[in-house]
């Protein structure tokens, strides 16, 4: 069973550009400006601290999750903005881990659902996400302009 903690941004902020810099790179390598990504951060620890934590596992860093409150059509919805597990950690059950803890606290929260994005060139991901109930609302680009299934779930 995983443990959660809230980001130390600071503490944490090589652990946390580690962890972009995995899932952003691709084949090519990718720079970050130290001092953006500590402005970046602090935004999303400040705007909802509860919703910016590492996953740990007998004391190993092995996973972030990053949350949002967002208005979607007219209401406020839980946004899901970042789900990661290092590489040797995938297939173990801690990405289920890492949504139910969304799902909880966006629960707790008084929301009644959440979206997230997924890359339609991400099939083992937009299985794994559906396999979670989760259903495929639109399409929609991100903020790279890579074309995305936009995925929603009722809770309660």
């Amino acid at each position: 069973m995983l443990s959660f903690r809230q980001v130390r941004v600071e503490d944490d902020l090589d652990t946390l550009i580690a962890f972009f810099t995995e899932t952003a790179s691709g084949e090519e390598e990718i720079e970050v400006d130290r001092e953006d990504y500590l402005a970046f951060a602090k935004g999303k620890a400040d705007a909802l601290p509860e919703g910016f934590v590492l996953a740990e596992q007998e004391g190993q860093t092995v996973g972030e999750l990053v949350l949002r409150v967002m208005p979607y059509e007219g209401k406020q919805i839980g946004y899901v903005s970042f789900v990661y597990v290092i590489p040797s950690c995938r297939g173990k059950g801690y990405s289920e881990q890492l949504i139910r803890y969304a799902e909880d606290l966006f629960s707790n929260m008084g929301l009644d659902e959440y979206h997230l994005r997924v890359a339609q060139s991400n099939p083992r991901a937009i299985r794994f996400y559906e396999k979670q109930n989760l259903v495929r609302l639109c399409e929609e680009p991100n903020n790279h302009g890579q074309l995305c299934w936009r995925l929603g779930k009722k809770l309660g």
